[in-house]
């Protein structure tokens, strides 16, 4: 059994120990805006409009949020508003 196959990891890595070791990737890396993702596309802004008015993201490997509704949108617009204030009461208060 590979050592990826039993310790928890990214798909990245997996696939950089295969390459290390010779061998083939198991997971090649494309982004979600290449052509021939299109119906992957199609597929994930359906879902994520279905979940209006609920928040839904839709993140890659790494945790970054490739894709999101309009209602995660409007929730994390409010934690934005909510850490620009608190960058400008952590400069008041350390100058």
């Amino acid at each position: 059994m590979p050592f990826f196959a039993v310790v928890p990891t990214t798909s990245a890595r997996p696939s950089s120990m295969l390459l290390a070791a010779g061998y083939a990737p198991a997971y090649g890396k494309r982004d979600l805006a290449a052509p021939e993702l299109e119906h992957v596309r199609r597929a994930l802004t359906f879902i994520l409009q279905q979940q209006e008015p609920f928040p839904a993201l839709v993140v890659d490997g790494s945790w970054d949020i490739v894709m999101a509704n309009a209602a995660s949108g409007r929730i994390l617009g409010l934690f934005q508003d909510l850490a620009q204030s608190s960058r400008i009461w952590h400069g008041m208060l350390c100058t």
